[in-house]
């Protein structure tokens, strides 16, 4: 293979007429890595590898993960049904198939595939929405983690943007926690207790990579994981962020409210056996449920909101407070910074999942839509910036998908084993495992990178800390 080049495997069906009886005609196909679906389709056209019809009428259909445009002998360039300018890698991974539809009408193949393809979009858009708006909204918040309004606002003045290591951002443990389970849905998608053993193998193997700022509780309970607990039993007592942070998924994958929670259940107390810490999992799976299975255009109706979150918890007081807190400060019209201030979070808000949690899903409801606004003002509130912002960015991004991120925040982030294209491609297996209730497996990642990625992440961190001991104070 050329440097600067990638060979794709070429396959098509026969047109069973004449000397073209043999399928699947296999050829290879050398693009450059930058190439977009429209070069790669219109190569496909320019080498003459479509068997021609008398009459001039025959339809054909390109697909990679995916159908990607129609291709007809009587038009005279092919239709796309997805972005023609996007980079190919995103649809196409190892081979393409060009699938004949014999003499059809191509205006009638092309609606056809159109509308399911808009369908397959929104699940992708969804899946991918929850992905990139953890990742960013974790990457944004890092730098400004532990870090007071007021102070955060000194040291980091001007718009909003990444600032982690000159100019871009990186991932912690909010993200890659949502990436198991990712990954675990896709190996063991139809039962809760496989799932989590699943889910317990990647968090033994994650923190032997030494991730930096891993939660008390989460350390303990991976320590009694390796020990032999079973992950139904290795939870510590406490009410951390660990379960809410990565319980986004669940909600935009699983249809049925009794299964969502056996799984946000088994993802919980695999870490967090406090019953706050089950409240405010299933208070983020069940807003991202919500959001999901309505009309996404339409602003939700904030009491109607409120009593699917009183639902979740109604013979726990201190949720009922919150909740009522929550729609006080919606009905005053009242900035996400006010209310974090109305629950005592003047300095920044902690770790405490009922702190977290509330503070996440105001500000979502507050800009409902508005993706940049929600995070800005989440991380105006300083504390666990990291962890509210992934949350919101959860909830933000099952909102307006992926397009509706700001495509700068995505961009800035840099990092391995897990990045933006991996998360992307863990988007797309999740949308064919919701199409067809079939996994097509879980994606291969670098394992072997995430010690010595780690130690350098330690070490940027290391640098912020110093970094804050100088002025502005």
């Amino acid at each position: 293979m050329t440097v600067g080049f990638m060979e794709i495997l070429l396959e098509r069906d026969s047109v069973c007429a004449g000397d073209d009886c043999d399928a699947p005609h296999r050829h290879t196909l050398a693009v450059k890595e930058s190439a977009t679906l429209e070069d790669v389709v219109n190569r496909i056209v320019k080498i003459n590898y479509l068997a021609k019809i008398s009459g001039d009428e025959a339809t054909w259909v390109v697909v990679g993960d995916k159908p990607i445009a129609v291709i007809a002998q009587q038009w005279r360039k092919p239709r796309f049904l997805v972005d023609e300018y996007r980079p190919f890698r995103e649809y196409i991974h190892e081979k393409i198939h060009v699938r004949y539809l014999a003499q059809k009408s191509p205006e009638d193949v092309f609606n056809q595939y159109a509308e399911s393809v808009l369908e397959s979009l929104s699940i992708y858009s969804r899946l991918s929405g929850v992905l990139l708006g953890t990742a960013v909204g974790d990457a944004l918040g890092l730098p400004r983690e532990g870090l007071s309004p007021r102070r955060a606002k000194r040291l980091f003045p001007g718009p909003l943007r990444h600032r982690f290591l000159f100019g871009y951002g990186m991932l912690s443990d909010d993200t890659e926690h949502t990436f198991m389970v990712a990954q675990s849905l896709l190996d063991a998608p139809t039962g809760a207790e496989a799932f989590a053993r699943r889910l317990a193998w990647r968090l033994r193997f994650w923190f032997l990579s030494l991730p930096a700022g891993v939660g008390m509780a989460t350390a303990r309970a991976t320590l009694k994981l390796w020990l032999g607990f079973s992950p139904k039993r290795s939870g510590v007592f406490s009410a951390g962020n660990g379960p809410a942070m990565r319980s986004a998924l669940f909600g935009a994958m699983i249809d049925d409210a009794e299964i969502r929670h056996e799984f946000v259940n088994a993802s919980t107390c695999m870490t967090h056996t406090d019953p706050k810490a089950f409240v405010g999992a299933k208070a983020v799976a069940e807003t991202v449920a919500f959001i999901t299975r309505r009309n996404r255009l339409e602003k939700p109706s904030p009491d109607d909101f409120a009593e699917l979150l009183r639902n979740i918890a109604p013979e726990d007081a201190t949720w009922i407070g919150l909740v009522d807190s929550m729609m006080e400060s919606w009905h005053a019209d009242d900035f996400v910074l006010d209310f974090a201030s109305k629950l005592g979070l003047r300095k920044g808000v902690s770790g405490y999942v009922y702190h977290t949690v509330p503070v996440a899903i105001y500000a979502w409801l507050r800009h409902y839509g508005d993706f940049r606004q929600t995070l800005e003002t989440l991380l105006e509130c300083g504390g666990d910036t990291d962890t509210v912002a992934a949350i919101g960015g959860a909830l933000a991004g099952a909102t307006v998908g992926e397009s509706g991120i700001p495509p700068e925040w995505i961009a800035g982030i840099r990092d391995c084993p897990i990045s933006v294209r991996s998360l992307k491609h863990v988007a797309d297996r999740l949308t064919r495992l919701v199409e067809t209730g079939v996994s097509p497996g879980s994606v291969r990642s670098c394992w072997p990178l995430s010690l010595p990625r780690n130690l350098f992440f330690l070490l940027i961190v290391l640098g912020h800390g110093l970094r804050r001991l100088a002025p502005p104070y």
